[in-house]
């Protein structure tokens, strides 16, 4: 006789005399569950106004942590639950194998039934699913496939990855037609992957899905995709990457810490996102996500820059001066953290902007790039800065001195003769003045070529902002 596993969990309800005359309620969500030859873990929930038990079918399959509590909304009782399920591997290779899971509680029940796919006669293979198949082949070609007409691939946990013994013969993955989605962990740390095909059904791209694989060198990004997960890219050996206009969420970290990208894209159709000399904005640029890790030299970030998010110029090791615009009122944890070449930076609050200790230095991995930077601040606020508790912490602090700022490889010019702002570039488009303090001081719409503007105040600083150029700051004589 089959052996059965047991496994109860009684929720007792917060008021004995609450829901007295009504019906009650027990429903589970998802009905069922689908896991591949591997094994792992799922989760599914229980809704309830009565208390419940909840057992499996087959010893293969238990339960771990079960997260319950009993709400008091308007005399009704909520008992409600989450419970994880485990399943072992199926080392089967005949036939898939299945179980059920009851929910039971004042007469009510509810069932979950369980598939879980039949062993690989080849260990090169992985039936994922009834229906999805994952085959590593014997040129290093990975290739994920389903014969169904739309599935997503299963979600795995860091070291629960069917081929993890197998990272390093992987040098290719294609993931075929009617795959839709590539799931967090998929192919993280494939330390040989260099090549990567990505049908046009796939949707998102989850957490870490291909974190650390330092040869993929490139990737095609399909007009499909419209999430990419946290560090989904991050540490790859990309050079440049295109978004989609089809993405609408990226998230943390995405193309982080990739040491040899110089370049992020956005197709011009994305109503998202944005990108201006090689870097990653939102729509409006008014956040500043992500600087390219190998991107080098000098950067003056836009004056339309509200935020600078977490980790935007995560080791950055090529970048040597920035300049940060009074427009940015937040700055992110790790933004400028592993910028070991950042000696110069520019400053232009005339109070020092608030920012967690971590925004440069992390002390407890011995991470500390502040002391060899030299601060450049606005006249009169030197004082104010040193003794900021994070700020303090750099080299050196300097307030403003003469100098012309412009951004790298974009042909636009702004410099001072006199009282006279000479401001230079090839296109027609709207150049705006601003003080220091954000005031508007001059805008006009210039043609082709360079215009003449005389400003009022002597000794000031301008942010000179060209509606196509970019901006500009310019320290006057």
């Amino acid at each position: 006789m089959k052996l059965r596993t047991l496994f109860c969990v009684t929720l007792f309800s917060l008021c004995a005399m609450s829901g007295r005359g009504q019906e009650p309620t027990l429903s589970v969500s998802p009905t069922s569950l689908i896991f591949g030859e591997s094994g792992g873990q799922k989760r599914f929930t229980v809704a309830s106004s009565t208390n419940w038990t909840v057992s499996s079918s087959e010893p293969w399959l238990t339960f771990a942590d079960m997260n319950g509590d009993g709400i008091i909304n308007q005399n009704d009782v909520n008992i409600d639950g989450e419970i994880t399920v485990i399943a072992e591997a199926n080392t089967e290779t005949e036939q898939h194998r299945t179980a059920t899971i009851t929910v039971s509680g004042a007469g009510i029940t509810a069932q979950i039934n369980v598939t879980q796919a039949a062993a690989s006669a080849d260990d090169n293979a992985w039936n994922l699913s009834l229906t999805m198949t994952a085959v590593l082949d014997g040129t290093g070609v990975m290739t994920v496939s389903t014969a169904s007409e739309s599935e997503a691939m299963p979600n795995f946990g860091y070291d629960d990855v069917p081929w993890c013994d197998e990272l390093d013969k992987i040098l290719s993955v294609v993931i075929d037609e009617n795959v839709t989605s590539i799931p967090s962990y998929a192919f993280v740390d494939c330390p040989n992957l260099s090549a990567l095909t990505i049908s046009n059904t796939v949707a998102t791209i989850g957490e870490s899905a291909f974190m650390n694989c330092e040869q993929l060198t490139s990737v095609t990004i399909p007009n499909s995709v419209t999430l990419i997960g946290d560090y989904a890219f991050g540490m790859c050996g990309l050079t440049a990457v295109t978004i989609p206009s089809s993405v609408t969420s990226i998230g943390t970290l995405a193309f982080g810490a990739c040491l040899d990208m110089t370049a992020i894209y956005v197709d011009e159709d994305n109503i998202t996102y944005t990108a201006g000399d090689g870097v990653l904005y939102d729509i409006d640029k008014t956040s500043l996500n992500m600087f390219p890790g190998g991107k080098d030299g000098a950067f003056s970030i836009p004056a339309s820059v509200k935020t600078i998010e977490y980790g935007a110029f995560l080791y950055c090791r090529n970048l040597t001066s920035v300049t940060i615009p009074q427009s940015v009122t937040a700055i992110h944890d790790y933004a400028f953290f592993g910028c070991e070449n950042l000696t110069e930076l520019t400053v232009l609050w005339d109070t020092p902007l608030a920012i967690s200790e971590i925004t440069f230095d992390d002390a407890s991995i011995n991470e500390i790039i502040t002391p060899n930077i030299t601060l450049h601040v606005p006249v009169g606020t030197k004082t104010l800065y040193e003794a900021d508790p994070v700020w303090g912490t750099f080299g050196t602090i300097k307030e403003s001195e003469v100098s012309i700022e412009n951004i790298p490889n974009t042909p636009f010019t702004a410099r001072f003769t006199g009282n006279i702002l000479r401001i230079e570039s090839p296109q027609t488009e709207t150049v705006t003045v601003y003080s220091v303090t954000g005031a508007q001081i001059h805008s006009i719409v210039k043609s082709a070529g360079m215009i003449e503007i005389q400003l009022p105040l002597p000794g000031e600083i301008y942010i000179i902002n060209g509606s196509k150029s970019g901006t500009k700051k310019v320290i006057k004589n």
